[in-house]
């Protein structure tokens, strides 16, 4: 209930002192240290390149999948009472899978990556002449699967089989230790022939200069 209050006055708080800008591209000093709301188009200074794979795009995150074909071991467990006693039963079971790591079975295929799963963030992104917080970029975390469909395999032992590279003699067959790599942005951040327009965002944060920064209220949040 303390928690509650406290945010329901830090709501308040925020609501009656929020300025409303005019122009997102032009930045006054009579709102320096004042909490600002906005909303516009996200922008970034450059685009984010994955090299090893031919590809590139305007977008705040860039996200590389990475998943390996293994046997993965699947364990169930049932206890039983008998003859007073209290006795466990495990079943094990296997499937041939692709694994990115999560905790997902157990692998029976233990082997380092030729390639590595990793996720490139823009190291400027803005909205107007406003650069958002690091805080504020985290939050930009609706991630959607890339399509691969008007790209050229990347290299002879690299295929590509609809959004997928498949590092395999034989994607349609793959077998232990072949690899099966996706990509995924967030943040759309300029107008893409094949994705659309760039992404809208809101914000409400305190302005210090041409940053968007955190807001500390009065009620402590």
């Amino acid at each position: 209930q303390g928690r509650a209050l406290r945010t329901a006055k830090s709501l308040d708080e925020g609501l009656s002192l929020v300025v409303p800008l005019d122009s997102i591209h032009s930045i006054s000093q009579q709102n320096e240290g004042r909490l600002v709301h906005l909303a516009g188009a996200l922008s970034t200074s450059k685009p984010l390149f994955d090299p090893s794979y031919g590809l590139s795009i305007q977008a705040v995150k860039l996200k590389r999948n990475v998943e390996m074909y293994q046997w993965v071991e699947y364990e169930d467990s049932q206890e039983y009472e008998e003859n007073g006693e209290i006795k466990k039963e495990t079943k094990y079971s296997y499937k041939f899978d692709h694994n990115s790591g999560t905790n997902q079975g157990l692998s029976l295929f233990l082997s380092a990556m030729a390639v590595e799963s990793f996720t490139a963030v823009s190291p400027n992104v803005q909205v107007g002449g406003f650069v958002l917080s690091k805080g504020l970029v985290d939050k930009i975390d609706d991630f959607k699967q890339l399509s691969l469909s008007h790209l050229e395999d990347p290299h002879v032992d690299v295929t590509r089989r609809g959004d997928y590279f498949y590092h395999s003699d034989n994607p349609r067959s793959p077998e232990v230790g072949d690899l099966r790599v996706s990509f995924f942005y967030a943040g759309l951040s300029g107008d893409d022939p094949h994705l659309g327009s760039a992404a809208r965002v809101t914000v409400i944060a305190r302005q210090r200069g041409d940053q968007l920064v955190p807001y500390h209220t009065k009620s402590g949040d």
